[in-house]
């Protein structure tokens, strides 16, 4: 995938819009990606809940495909305001990523998505050339989303059962980062090598801070 971006990108286009053009382009294909997973059966489930260490493409995990989708939703709402025509479907494709996000199981790209859907829609709704359309849009998915999380509350919770499970939890990463900044503090020019936390090896491939 990226090869087939890097040949054919091309340089001599207006960049601004040529860039939020592959960045969306980028996002729908890592979309796919992860709508396929759950379609070909790769996605496991135990008792209805996702398991999510089965969420896993040829290049990441679940966390990956939630930081990705993440970093890439911004550009939805932006062409959902910008383009004249059609922007509607930008807003539709932003709206399905967020729920993909939801679906990754990442929770720290589902606390940053929230955060920033929430400044995008406001954003689409004031400003740009549909401010009217998205209002109607999003007034529809509010209304939508209240029907559908009241009449399947149960059902929602199952499947996302990980989120409830582990809540506001760290999973021990706070530790992680604390040892890793005393770590550089230790050689903060050269650093302390690939596998210098002892605790976090894998066999050939060292492991990060865990930090998305």
């Amino acid at each position: 995938i990226f090869i087939a971006f890097y040949l054919t990108i091309d340089f001599s286009k207006d960049f601004k819009k040529y860039l939020v053009y592959v960045l969306y382009i980028a996002s729908i294909v890592v979309l796919i990606e992860f709508i396929t997973l759950f379609l070909n059966g790769q996605v496991k489930y135990s008792d209805g809940k996702i398991i999510k260490e089965s969420v896993i493409t040829g290049w990441g995990i679940w966390n990956n495909i939630g930081c990705m989708l993440t970093m890439l939703l911004p550009v939805h709402f932006y062409l959902a305001s910008f383009v004249k025509r059609f922007g509607f479907v930008f807003y539709f494709t932003g709206i399905i990523s967020y729920l993909a996000i939801a679906l990754s199981l990442s929770r720290s790209s589902l606390l940053v998505s929230s955060i920033l859907i929430v400044i995008c829609v406001i954003f689409s709704c004031f400003y740009g050339k549909n401010k009217l359309t998205n209002k109607i849009i999003t007034l529809i998915f509010i209304l939508l989303g209240i029907a559908f999380i009241s009449l399947y509350w149960n059902k929602i919770a199952t499947i996302l059962n990980d989120y409830l499970v582990r809540g506001f939890s760290d999973n021990g990463r706070f530790k992680i980062y604390i040892t890793g900044l005393f770590k550089y503090f230790e050689y903060p020019i050269f650093g302390t090598g690939f596998f210098s936390y002892a605790t976090h090896q894998s066999g050939w491939l060292p492991f990060g801070y865990h930090n998305t």
